[in-house]
């Protein structure tokens, strides 16, 4: 937990996409969740107290900062989440240098078990890697990057 804490914690400004599109269509989401999530401009926030890591994520700041979510997560441990109507199962872990969830829909003909990875690349962004194996076994992945916000 130390390195999680000494690496992750802190707020984070989202600075680009890539290949976003193409992984929710591929992960099954709809055409409206697809323009929600490639329209946004996500503010990461990670917190560690003891064995927990709270996870703040607000998709859309400025505009509908009612949506941010807040999940206190434990290492190697499922909970359950239902954002937006669709029951996913979530179990984050550590593994490679990198803090990563495993997320299982309750109902996989509404969408397809994928993972999110986050880590810390050598400039010091933080990179979200959602990544999925489609249907025809090809593996299709969209990142995020985001800048650490200076504290003051």
């Amino acid at each position: 937990m130390d390195v999680i804490k000494e690496t992750f914690t802190g707020a984070w400004k989202h600075t680009g996409d890539v290949n976003l599109q193409e992984f929710f269509m591929a992960v099954g989401a709809t055409e409206q969740e697809t323009l929600y999530m490639t329209s946004s401009s996500p503010r990461l926030k990670f917190e560690v107290t003891g064995k927990v890591i709270l996870m703040t994520n607000a998709p859309h700041p400025e505009n509908i900062p009612e949506d941010t979510v807040e999940l206190d997560v434990t290492l190697n441990e499922e909970f359950k989440f239902e954002p937006k109507g669709v029951l996913l199962h979530i179990l984050t872990v550590w593994e490679d240098g990198k803090l990563t969830q495993k997320i299982r829909p309750d109902d996989p003909n509404r969408l397809l078990p994928h993972t999110i990875e986050h880590y810390i690349n050598e400039k010091g962004e933080l990179i979200q890697v959602y990544k999925i194996i489609d249907k025809d076994g090809n593996t299709v992945e969209g990142k995020r990057t985001y800048e650490k916000e200076k504290t003051t």
